[in-house]
């Protein structure tokens, strides 16, 4: 609810609009119970507007109409605009009638030293999120091999399989079987329209990892090589990208090297461990970088101290378990000048690769 009118709930976001929080809650509780949760309700009661964060005072749109044969670009913060324009907005007819899809996906995975993929999940959600002035009637077409099944042998190897989904009470799912279509009778503010988890990646795995250990001759040093490999498709990149690589507990120094600008790496002390981070990483690119551990070898068994690695991301324009959105359509009562918005995101959850 507070997302909706805030647009984000970030700390700043939350200090800045402790006003308009006070407001919200004094409107929603009464009493000790909730009074109303409803945003069409609530919003002639609300007189406070947001405040602007830094993050989206920087937003610029760079398409306005999805077509087939464009497809706009959403920065990562076009979304966390509040619901309802500021009043001067509303008198003006300056408001905004958007709506924004977000495919979010988020990764287990456990990766041997081998490489080999021993462990693997996927949890995905659907959000929509309405800014128009009432209730609208959307419609998502999803891919055409896209399959609802209770298991996974129910369907071709060829198939996206969601074994596991949960729908949200607005959507209308009887035309699914034939058309591949969802229909949401959506709200004001943002809905979870499909909840769904899987074990196939169809898009393949977005990254590969592969290391490399040597002992430097006449030292205690070991030399630990990291290869990472971007394997998305061609439009993706990955963002804020960091490895942490535990290392023995005998280490006591680090000297590094990058193939690439825009990284960094630190040995932290009390963790025994390094923090590899880049900034940004393009599809079907890779990152290498060596470390030189200083007496990480003393004892001859600092090989087996090494690992695993662990790392998070966010790649962008990435959906891993293969699902898509073809179109996104609103009913007539809705207007036509609706500006509609589609993002993909695969995030990490946990991702480890053991290295002995």
């Amino acid at each position: 609810l507070i997302k909706n009118f805030c647009g984000a709930t970030t700390e700043e976001s939350l200090r800045k609009n402790a006003l308009l929080i006070e407001e919200i809650l004094s409107e929603t509780v009464n009493r000790g119970h909730i009074y109303t949760t409803d945003l069409s309700s609530l919003r002639p009661c609300i007189y406070s507007e947001p405040t602007d964060t830094p993050a989206l005072k920087k937003t610029i749109l760079t398409s306005t109409l999805m077509t087939t044969d464009t497809k706009p670009i959403v920065p990562n913060t076009t979304a966390l605009r509040p619901v309802f324009g500021s009043r001067l907005e509303q008198g003006q007819n300056q408001h905004k009638a958007e709506i924004f899809v977000d495919v979010v996906e988020k990764i287990y995975a456990t990766i041997s030293k081998e490489g080999s993929v021993t462990n693997f999940s996927l949890c995905g959600s659907v959000n929509l999120k309405s800014c128009l002035e009432s209730k609208a009637s959307v419609i998502l077409g999803f891919n055409e091999d896209l399959v609802l099944a209770s298991s996974e042998s129910e369907s071709y190897s060829t198939d996206v399989v969601l074994s596991n989904y949960i729908l949200h009470e607005t959507v209308k799912s009887d035309k699914f079987a034939v058309d591949r279509t969802l229909t949401v009778i959506a709200p004001q503010g943002e809905v979870p329209v499909l909840r769904y988890c899987t074990t196939r990646p169809n898009n393949g795995y977005p990254f590969s990892i592969t290391t490399a250990v040597e002992e430097v001759p006449c030292s205690r040093d070991l030399v630990l090589t990291v290869k990472l490999r971007c394997e998305g498709n061609a439009a993706s990149e990955a963002v804020g990208t960091t490895l942490d690589i535990p290392v023995p507990c005998t280490t006591s120094g680090l000297m590094k090297r990058f193939n690439e600008l825009e990284q960094s790496a630190e040995l932290q002390y009390e963790n025994k461990k390094i923090v590899w981070k880049i900034k940004c990483l393009k599809a079907k690119s890779e990152a290498v970088a060596k470390f030189r551990l200083a007496n990480a070898n003393e004892g001859g068994f600092g090989r087996l101290e090494l690992g695993p690695i662990s790392m998070k991301f966010e790649l962008s324009n990435q959906s891993t378990s293969g699902l898509k959105i073809r179109f996104l359509k609103t009913d007539q009562h809705s207007g036509s000048n609706i500006q509609r918005w589609i993002r993909y995101v695969t995030t990490s959850d946990c991702w480890v690769q053991h290295l002995t």
